[in-house]
């Protein structure tokens, strides 16, 4: 697992790395040039609506899209992929605030082309 978070490391961020072997790239990220690359080395990418999600999904990186119950409109609302991006897959709470079942649906994914846990 690799970690693209330059910024606003919180505790969260802190105890995930206690839970998973976590490579953290921030001091090697010094451009969005930068992330292209590293992003361009990855198998999939697990990320939230950020714009690393759209810079995977333009150079056409497997992306797995977490989304909130409620999300930004150009995502939709019930969609497993999008118009934008033939490389997201969209992973969408079904109930505000219900991560579980989000991440539940990602580690089935994840194991069958990865046999990873998360």
């Amino acid at each position: 697992f690799y970690s693209f978070q330059i910024s606003g490391v919180d505790a969260d961020s802190e105890k995930l790395k206690e839970s998973f072997p976590l490579t953290d790239l921030k001091q090697h990220i010094k451009s969005y040039a930068d992330t292209g690359l590293f992003l361009k080395e990855m198998d999939v990418l697990l990320t939230i609506d950020t714009s690393i999600a759209h810079l995977a999904g333009a150079l056409g990186i497997k992306t797995y899209l977490l989304l909130p119950f409620e999300s930004e409109w150009r995502w939709f609302t019930d969609e497993k992929t999008t118009p934008w991006y033939d490389s997201i897959r969209i992973f969408k709470q079904d109930f505000n605030a219900d991560w579980s079942e989000v991440m539940n649906r990602v580690e089935i994914e994840l194991n069958k082309d990865y046999e990873c846990k998360i």
